[in-house]
């Protein structure tokens, strides 16, 4: 669902807008979290799924935020278990795009970024390939870290959780 405010006081749902992971073949009660960016005139947008028993990033774009396509698996987690990446965050910060996002697995649950020189290297390389530290994914912090989001002013990224 969706909803537009002029001044972020007031705001108007779309009672008509409905987007369901179950319709593209996405878990019913796990479709959650969307990060939505802009890379040229296209808006992107990804969601924490499952699909199966693996969890994924179900990947949508749109030309005017109202109307989206399925475009099919952004990312999928090749291990075994129940890792789940919530939380996602994807931004690009000089020459790099970088994906950020929580660990949801019971051995791991923590903030992690993977980067790629493009979108589609960074597509690549979730959740193997170049990783930070060319060994595994870059970790922020410890378990007591999680649910990191960040944002931008234009010349520094910050990021916060809980």
């Amino acid at each position: 669902m969706y909803a537009t405010s002029p001044d972020f006081k007031v705001w108007t749902k779309n009672p008509l807008f409905r987007l369901r992971g179950v319709d593209n073949g996405y878990s019913r009660n796990d479709f959650r979290d969307p990060c939505v960016w802009k890379d040229g005139d296209t808006w992107h947008m990804i969601v924490s799924t499952y699909e199966g028993n693996k969890g994924v990033l179900a990947e949508y774009t749109s030309p005017n935020l109202q109307s989206w396509t399925h475009k099919g698996v952004f990312a999928r987690m090749v291990f075994d278990g129940d890792r789940f990446m919530e939380c996602p965050d994807v931004f690009r910060m000089g020459d790099w795009w970088y994906i950020v996002y929580s660990d949801m697995s019971n051995f791991e649950r923590r903030v992690h970024y993977i980067k790629g020189r493009t979108m589609e290297e960074l597509k690549a390389n979730i959740p193997v390939g170049y990783w930070p530290d060319r060994y595994k994914e870059g970790a922020l912090d410890s378990r007591a870290f999680y649910a990191g989001k960040t944002a931008s002013d234009g010349k520094n990224r910050y990021i916060w959780g809980w």
